[in-house]
C-alpha cells in the first residue's frame, strides 16, 4: 500500500505498522540505488545520496507539520504519540 505522505489527511486514520512499513519501503528503495563505494566519498555532489537526505527532510517536515497543525493540545499529543510508534518500529 502506497501512502502519499502529503495526501494524509488525518495521520491517525493510518495505523502506525502501515505507515512504518511504507517509509521502509521508501527509504530502502532510495538506499538500494546507492553503490557501496558512493557512501566512502565524501562528496556532496553525489544526486542518489542528496535524493536520500531530501527525503528524510520531507518525512521530517511532514512529521513537524502533522503536529503543529492540530489545534487542540490533546490532538498533539495523541499524533506525537503516534509519530513516537512509527519510529519505534522502524527501529526494529
Amino acid at each position: 500500500m502506497t501512502i502519499p505522505l502529503s495526501g494524509i489527511k488525518d495521520i491517525l486514520s493510518f495505523k502506525y505498522q502501515s505507515i512504518a512499513a511504507e517509509l521502509t519501503m521508501q527509504i530502502n528503495e532510495l538506499f538500494q540505488r546507492i553503490e557501496p563505494f558512493e557512501l566512502l566519498q565524501k562528496s556532496k555532489d553525489n544526486s542518489k545520496i542528496r535524493e536520500m537526505i531530501a527525503h528524510f527532510n520531507k518525512v521530517s517536515l511532514w512529521v513537524q507539520s502533522e503536529i503543529v497543525k492540530q489545534d487542540q493540545l490533546s490532538k498533539r499529543a495523541k499524533v506525537l504519540q503516534h509519530v513516537i510508534k512509527v519510529a519505534l518500529v522502524r527501529s526494529l
